[in-house]
């Protein structure tokens, strides 16, 4: 979809759905001034097998069983594929997938934490939003709420979440909007969660805000994880006020980026 389209349509939201129109230019303009909020310092970081091998003796179960390993693996290959079968228009950047080592993080702090509810927020075409359903389905119980402000385009709602496996949707909702109008009245309703995954708009004030709304809906033990958490000091701040029993970052090699994982 070309910039003058985009901007078209954008316009067209406002008579239909002021409210939208709102927060769409909010987010715009806090995407558009990121640089300047506070950012992150040099952060220390582990490896991923450090991480999930740490997590696994915390929870006392071995990630490299065949009962933890086949279906990460399964669900690896499933999504690799559906990305091969998106069709050339797909309305939005590969980029905006996960990177498959927060994907895989995911996966296994479900199934290590065992959580009977997850929120996510950012979804796009629905990389973790695939792997956090095929933990919960391993596990046997347990429901993924996600979040998500499709991008601006006309067949882009549709592509939310569209690598999802069809199997896998019945532990799995999507609430179409932006987070921080959503999360409250979504929390309330479950009455708490165990598992939070914020990987959408990764400005300061976006990560700051969701954090804040969460935290105090969080079950213990509950895991907290953060895409992108060297992009600003938010998760640093909050790592600081929370002192979580266990916190780490931890590299994202597709995009170079951190991620931030904590245990409450």
């Amino acid at each position: 979809m070309s910039s003058i389209a985009k901007v078209n349509h954008l316009i067209s939201i406002a008579s239909r759905n002021p409210r939208e129109f709102l927060d769409r230019v909010s987010i715009i303009i806090d995407a558009r001034t990121r640089g300047w909020w506070p950012k992150a310092k040099n952060q220390e970081t582990a490896t991923f097998s450090e991480v999930t091998r740490t997590l696994g003796k915390r929870f006392g179960v071995d990630p490299e069983l065949p009962e933890y390993a086949e279906p990460l693996r399964e669900i690896e290959e499933t999504v690799r594929q559906n990305i091969l079968n998106l069709p050339p228009d797909a309305p939005f950047p590969m980029a905006f997938n996960a990177d498959f080592s927060l994907a895989r993080l995911c996966h296994l702090m479900c199934r290590f934490l065992k959580p009977e509810v997850i929120v996510e927020t950012g979804v796009a075409y629905g990389v973790t939003t695939a792997f956090l359903p095929k933990a919960l389905e391993a596990n046997g119980s347990g429901k993924l709420h996600s979040i998500d402000l499709p991008p601006l385009g006309r067949t882009s709602k549709s592509f939310i979440g569209v690598l999802v496996p069809e199997k896998l949707k019945s532990q799995w909702t999507l609430h179409t909007g932006v987070s921080h109008r959503i999360l409250p009245h979504l929390i309330r309703d479950l009455g708490g969660m165990e598992m939070f995954l914020l990987d959408d708009c990764m400005t300061y004030r976006n990560v700051r805000r969701e954090l804040d709304i969460v935290t105090p809906h969080l079950r213990s033990p509950a895991a907290v994880i953060v895409d992108n958490a060297n992009e600003n000091c938010a998760f640093s701040e909050w790592v600081k006020a929370q002192q979580p029993a266990y916190w780490e970052t931890l590299r994202e090699p597709q995009k170079g980026v951190l991620m931030g994982v904590s245990i409450l």
